[in-house]
């Protein structure tokens, strides 16, 4: 969204068809002057993987709901296939634009809401310029916005990116 700062404030602003959004930050909020870092799970080798990409021949431009029972438009792009432990996994990836180079996979697993936050973490990984492999690392993976402040509005993790095990890797659950 736009930007305006105005003195130590920053506003946010995020138009929708509907409404605007704006957002004020303070860098001397008491949170902020508090926080220390995120707690991540110990970065495990077997996380960082190469997938195959199998692209749809016609994706779908889907309304995906967020956690405030708001709709965001993402292009159903990609099935990632993988493995972990000898379990064949597969994900959905998802584009805001078909033109973007970001592939967009929010999912959920065996950690959600025990170690993990409970609507689900994102992962983001740049599609390959060629190719159908593409490297993901899951000791990337972050929390959506709304795990900090419910003022974000994020798309929740549909049911087939719900992940058999649990992926012990990337950002856990805030505090």
């Amino acid at each position: 969204g736009d930007k305006l700062k105005t003195g130590r404030f920053t506003v946010e602003f995020y138009p929708s068809e509907e409404s605007i959004t704006a957002l004020v930050f303070d860098p001397n909020t008491q949170r902020i002057k508090e926080f220390k870092t995120l707690d991540r799970f110990e970065a495990n080798p077997k996380f960082a993987l190469t997938a195959k990409i199998l692209k749809f021949e016609s994706p779908e431009h889907l309304d995906l709901i967020t956690g405030l029972q708001r709709f965001k438009k993402q292009y159903r792009y990609a099935k990632l296939q993988f493995e972990i432990d000898g379990t064949e996994l597969e994900l959905t990836a998802y584009k805001h634009t078909l033109d973007s180079e970001v592939l967009f996979i929010p999912f959920t697993d065996k950690t959600t809401g025990k170690y993990s936050y409970g609507g689900g973490r994102y992962l983001i990984v740049k599609e390959p310029e060629e190719g159908d492999d593409v490297d993901i690392d899951f000791n990337l993976v972050i929390n959506p916005l709304c795990s900090y402040a419910s003022i974000y509005n994020c798309i929740v993790p549909t049911r087939e990116n719900k992940l058999p095990i649990p992926v012990l890797a990337g950002v856990k659950k805030y505090h």
